[in-house]
């Protein structure tokens, strides 16, 4: 089923107008593939969908979450996270303090992976990670730190690559047992995050399109994965030149594997495997 440009835009106007959501700055293309899953999901086609939003504002909002709700893993993409890890080490490992920022961490996977990273590291205590996202149910779901793998069995793999072997010469390190950090239900298929790693995260709900600052200090580390490709090209130049901002110099800007910044320079900002540098200021 493929809509229109003008049901997308239907859709996308009522729920503006009954949550204070604001989708004017999504790409069309990812906005119309988010709205299709939710006609399959409910089982609607795209009159029947606007017909219930224009009379259910409940709908509406839970709607405009399915449409923010992002893809994320434990250890999404391995050799992002073997790569990261040897540099954590070389740039921040004399550091007193690490400070990162997950920007539109869903459901927080991604989150937990650096929890992960950063104490095998031994470098969790000096580490002040702040987790954000618009979308509170997702950040709901984040601060229970709690997964079904039943259909995610790449947690543990992914888990393996990265915490357990040596990407450099293929050996594996001493086994890291699941149960560090988290408990394997295998009744439920779940897994769920150990207390005393969910306490050191700071969630809070943020709004990328309509930025606030809420940023004490400037960051060693932003992860941003996978969330650009879903503005349109406005809104992506005016999040790069913010995340600049707002990180030290020398510090790392991760985005998505498919999501390359055109002319970085711009940004003082240098590509450097799969990742983006700042340059130090003159």
């Amino acid at each position: 089923m493929k809509l229109t440009e003008n049901e997308i835009l239907r859709v996308v106007a009522i729920i503006q107008s009954n949550t204070d959501f604001t989708f004017e700055y999504y790409s069309t293309l990812s906005l119309g593939r988010r709205i299709t899953k939710v006609l399959y999901d409910f089982e609607l086609d795209i009159n029947a969908l606007i017909a219930k939003l224009e009379v259910d504002a409940d709908l509406c909002k839970k709607v405009a979450y399915l449409l923010l709700v992002g893809h994320t893993d434990l250890f999404r993409n391995p050799e992002m996270w073997q790569i990261l890890k040897q540099n954590i080490i070389d740039l921040f490992s004399k550091n007193d303090d690490i400070y990162i920022w997950h920007a539109g961490c869903s459901t927080g996977e991604e989150v937990y992976s650096m929890i992960m990273l950063l104490n095998e590291l031994e470098l969790l205590d000096r580490a002040h990670i702040l987790a954000t996202d618009v979308n509170q149910d997702a950040l709901e779901q984040a601060k229970l730190g709690e997964y079904n793998y039943k259909y995610h069995l790449d947690y543990f793999k992914n888990f393996d690559e990265v915490i357990r072997r040596n990407p450099f010469y293929g050996t594996l390190y001493n086994a890291v047992p699941y149960s560090r950090y988290f408990t394997v239900n295998e009744v439920n298929k779940t897994i769920k995050i150990h207390e005393q790693f969910k306490q050191k995260i700071t969630w809070v709900r943020h709004d990328l399109v309509n930025w606030t600052d809420i940023f004490e200090d400037k960051f060693n580390i932003i992860m941003c994965r996978n969330v650009l490709i879903y503005f349109n090209v406005i809104i992506q130049f005016e999040l790069l030149e913010k995340f600049s901002q707002n990180l030290q110099d020398n510090a790392i800007l991760v985005l998505g594997k498919d999501e390359e910044i055109a002319g970085e320079q711009k940004y003082n900002l240098e590509k450097k495997d799969l990742f983006y540098i700042k340059h130090t200021q003159d």
